[in-house]
Parts: C-alpha cells; sequence; structure tokens
C-alpha cells in the first residue's frame, strides 16, 4: 500500500464518529435504554478487535440494548414513526 493510500485512511471517520452521525441524523432516541453510544461503542471495539467480549461485558443487557438500537435505526431508514412493540424491552416503543 502506497503512502497516499494511507493518507486516505488517516481521513477517515470512526466508528464512534459514524455512530454519533447516524444517530443524529435518523433522529433516534436511546436516552431510555440507559447507555450512552460511548458504551456502545466500547462493545463493538472489544469484538471487533478481539473477537471476544467477555461475559460480563456483554451480557443479556447489552444484547438487549444493541438490538434495540438496531430496530430503531431500521425503523428509522424506513420512514416508520409510529410506535412499536419492542419484545425484549416488552413494552412499546
Amino acid at each position: 500500500m502506497s503512502i497516499y493510500q494511507n493518507l486516505v485512511m488517516i481521513r477517515r471517520r470512526s466508528s464512534k464518529d459514524k455512530t454519533h452521525l447516524l444517530i443524529t441524523d435518523l433522529k433516534i432516541n436511546i436516552g431510555d435504554l440507559n447507555t450512552t453510544i460511548d458504551g456502545v461503542i466500547k462493545i463493538r471495539n472489544k469484538l471487533t478487535h478481539t473477537g471476544v467480549a467477555s461475559v460480563l461485558d456483554f451480557n443479556y443487557q447489552w444484547k438487549r440494548i444493541m438490538i434495540s438500537i438496531l430496530v430503531r435505526i431500521f425503523l428509522a431508514i424506513i420512514d416508520y414513526d409510529g410506535q412499536y412493540f419492542d419484545p425484549l424491552a416488552k413494552e412499546l416503543g
């Protein structure tokens, strides 16, 4: 890889920046999930860079949070603005 190709890689946005932009642009509310984007990125980084996350890090609560965020992203992409049932939270979102 040439030095010029590496320079392009340096200017690339981080996963944290991309996630912030996605959630902000799609106007996704994650305030009720008791987490921050930083917490989600921390788990994502462990899984991506090591291939594993300890049971303590990636417990049921984190799975629920990640799935809830993905559902909200999907619903925002298809421009759905009504209520939906979150089966993991067992309540209307």
